[in-house]
């Protein structure tokens, strides 16, 4: 596995891409709300906190998908949100 790609270093060590999560997250909750889609008030916060429990060398599905050279549903998850907005 490839220790470089893993899920929780890259967003615990570079604020950024922590910040750029966050606000992709907030975003995916306003356009739910907008399509009355409920979600829980603390979805995002709740994420958030489930992804500091992950281990250091955690990965996702998807990482390992790409990494294996395997299709991934990348555009599917995010080509959703955009056609919804």
């Amino acid at each position: 596995m490839h220790s470089s790609l893993n899920t929780k270093s890259r967003t615990a060590v570079l604020p950024e891409t922590r910040r750029l999560l966050e606000r992709c997250m907030q975003e995916v909750d306003a356009v739910a709300e907008a399509r009355r889609v409920a979600l829980a008030p603390s979805v995002v916060a709740d994420t958030m906190a489930f992804l500091d429990s992950l281990a250091e060398n955690a990965t996702t599905s998807l990482q390992r998908d790409i990494i294996d050279g395997k299709p991934s549903e990348l555009e599917a998850w995010n080509g959703a949100v955009v056609r919804l907005a």
